[in-house]
C-alpha cells in the first residue's frame, strides 16, 4: 500500500494501468528484452504530466531503460543477465534534455562521461562487486521534462503511475532473484519503502541504502559506502 503521508494526485487525465501483464519468459529470451516488452504496455498517454516515455534504446552502459542496465564494453556482445547478482535501484532515469545530449553516445565503462558512472565503477571495485554481477535500474520509469535531472520527479505523486512502477520493479526483482538490492539515495529508498517492495518481492533482509552516486558527497562518505557494500555483498554471498 502507498504511504498515507504522501499527497498523491490523480495525474490529470492520464491514468496508468494498475498492473502489468507478466508472462513466463522463453528459455532463450534475454531478461532485459522481457522488461522492455513489459514497459511497452505503457503508451505515451499513460505517463503522467511532466514525464515522457524514453524515445529509443541506447547502447552500452546506461541504466535501464535507457539501455540494458548492464556493464557493456564497446565491441562486445550484449552481456548475459546477472541472475542472482546485485540490483542497484535509483529513483528515476534522467531529465529529457540531458538524456538527449547523451543518446548517441555509447556508454563506455572505460570512459564515463556522467558523475553517476564515474563514481559507480570505483564503488563496485572497492565494494568487491564484479561488474558482471550488477544490474542498474530505477524505481520510476520515463524521463522528466526539462533539463534538470535533480528536480523532484513529477511522477512520484501520481498514485496509479507509482503503483505501476512498483509492480514493474517487483517483476524485475522476481526475474533477477538478486542476492542484494542496493537503493541508491534517499529518494529511491523512500519509494521502495512506500510500496513495500522488499517484502512483496521476497527480498526482505537483502537490501541496503547507499548514497546516490550523483550526490555531492565527501571521499570519506564514498569510502563508507564502499565498505557497507563490501560487507553486504560478502554476507549475501555467504547466504547463497
Amino acid at each position: 500500500m502507498p504511504d498515507a503521508d504522501v499527497d498523491y494526485d490523480s495525474g490529470g487525465s492520464n491514468v496508468t494501468p494498475d498492473f502489468i501483464v507478466s508472462r513466463a519468459m522463453r528459455p532463450d529470451e534475454h531478461p532485459v528484452d522481457y522488461f522492455w516488452e513489459l514497459l511497452d504496455q505503457l503508451g505515451d498517454d499513460d505517463y503522467p504530466a511532466g514525464v515522457l516515455r524514453v524515445p529509443e534504446k541506447g547502447l552500452g552502459t546506461w541504466a535501464f531503460s535507457s539501455s540494458n542496465g548492464l556493464a557493456w564494453w564497446p565491441g562486445t556482445p550484449r552481456p548475459a543477465f546477472p541472475v542472482g547478482g546485485v540490483m542497484f535501484v535509483g529513483d528515476n532515469l534522467n531529465a529529457y534534455g540531458q538524456w538527449m545530449k547523451k543518446r548517441t553516445h555509447w556508454g563506455d565503462p572505460n570512459k564515463p562521461t556522467m558523475t553517476y558512472w564515474k563514481r559507480v565503477w570505483p564503488l563496485l571495485k572497492q565494494g568487491g562487486v564484479p561488474t558482471s554481477t550488477a544490474f542498474f535500474t530505477n524505481f520510476y520509469v520515463g524521463l522528466m521534462e526539462g533539463d534538470n535531472p535533480s528536480a523532484p520527479f513529477p511522477g512520484g505523486k501520481d498514485l496509479s503511475f507509482s503503483r505501476w512502477c512498483a509492480a514493474f520493479l517487483i517483476e524485475q526483482i522476481h526475474t533477477m532473484q538478486p542476492s542484494l538490492v542496493v537503493a541508491l539515495g534517499v529518494k529511491s529508498q523512500q519509494a521502495l519503502d512506500r510500496w513495500n517492495v522488499a517484502r512483496r518481492a521476497g527480498v526482505d533482509g537483502k537490501s541496503i541504502q547507499l548514497s546516490h552516486p550523483s550526490a555531492r558527497i565527501s571521499n570519506a562518505e564514498m569510502a563508507s559506502d564502499a565498505a557497507s557494500l563490501r560487507k553486504a555483498f560478502a554476507a549475501a554471498a555467504h547466504l547463497n
